[in-house]
């Protein structure tokens, strides 16, 4: 029997597996694949703006130190000013001294040459003070008795005593005609008996003030706050008086011919026994205001809003005929 013979020749040829490395593009190595309009934004704004805020925090830190040595040099300043006029007031009180002792200003009424320096002196230091040390000069002059109304040693006309401040100051009886106390602090002052003729008040506080007998004589006093002053006796012919306060202000007996007293604010006011013959009254308030006795000129009754009531206390006063050629 033929044996068969199987012949089995397996011949694997294994797959030949070739491995392509493919060259990168230009997009993969630049890492810019696939970038979006937001990935791009991203990359502009954030340098933008740590620039922006560096710059700011820089400017910032500048204004900071700008402001702190404005500040420093504006401190400097002021403490140097000040210096200044305390060495200014100190040097005026040393020179007076040497006037009063060494020049016998007290009695240099035969020596006018001392008087006139001694005036001089006092006007310019003044223009260097501050309200304060204004207020200090003027009450030295008063306690020496050189400004006194009976003979004024020195006198104030035309000094600059703005902005002083006199508030509870005794200067009764002082010669302060024409000296310029605009916006001055005078509450609760003793003015009685002073001479202010001429002078400007405008603006000055006068609260609660006691002025009696005081000569305001043609006195600017114009938005002045007289509310609750005494100015009884005063003599107030010819003086501006618009827009003051005189509420609750005692004005008995006091001499108001010729004062400009309108828009003033006289309610609740002593007027009684006062002559405001040919005061102007006009817009005054003289709402609760006494005006027992008081003398008016016709013109002032029409000008002023009186009621009924104060209309039969008031006097119209008669006009003087003028004389006949």
């Amino acid at each position: 029997m033929p044996q068969t013979t199987y012949s089995t020749s397996k011949s694997t040829q294994a797959p030949r597996i070739t491995h392509s490395k493919s060259r990168p593009t230009r997009q993969h190595w630049t890492g810019f694949q696939r970038k979006t309009l937001w990935d791009w934004l991203e990359l502009l704004i954030i340098p933008i703006v740590l620039t922006i805020g560096g710059f700011t925090f820089d400017q910032l830190q500048t204004n900071r130190e700008e402001n702190r040595a404005e500040q420093r040099t504006a401190s400097e300043q002021a403490i140097a000013t000040d210096n200044q006029r305390e060495g200014a007031l100190q040097s005026y009180f040393d020179n007076i001294s040497e006037l009063l002792l060494d020049k016998n200003l007290r009695t240099s009424q035969a020596n006018p040459e001392i008087r006139s320096v001694a005036r001089t002196r006092t006007l310019s230091t003044l223009r260097r003070l501050d309200g304060e040390r204004k207020g200090i000069l003027t009450q030295a002059l008063h306690e020496a008795e050189l400004i006194s109304k009976s003979l004024p040693l020195i006198s104030l006309q035309r000094a600059d005593l703005s902005d002083a401040n006199l508030s509870l100051a005794n200067l009764s009886l002082a010669n302060l005609a024409g000296a310029d106390l605009s916006d001055a602090n005078l509450a609760g002052a003793n003015l009685a008996g002073a001479d202010l003729s001429d002078a400007n008040l405008a603006g000055a506080d006068l609260t609660y003030t006691n002025l009696s007998d005081a000569n305001f004589t043609y006195t600017n006093l114009s938005d002045a706050n007289l509310a609750g002053a005494n100015l009884t006796h005063a003599k107030l012919a010819g003086a501006n008086l618009a827009d003051a306060n005189l509420a609750d202000a005692i004005l008995a007996d006091a001499i108001l011919s010729d004062a400009n007293l309108a828009r003033a604010n006289l309610s609740g006011a002593d007027l009684s026994d006062a002559n405001l013959a040919g005061a102007y009254l006009s817009r005054a308030i003289l709402s609760g205001a006494i005006l027992a006795g008081a003398i008016l000129s016709e013109d002032a009754r029409d000008s002023a809003d009186l009621t009924l009531e104060q209309l039969k206390q008031v006097q119209i006063a008669i006009p003087t005929p003028e004389p006949q050629p």
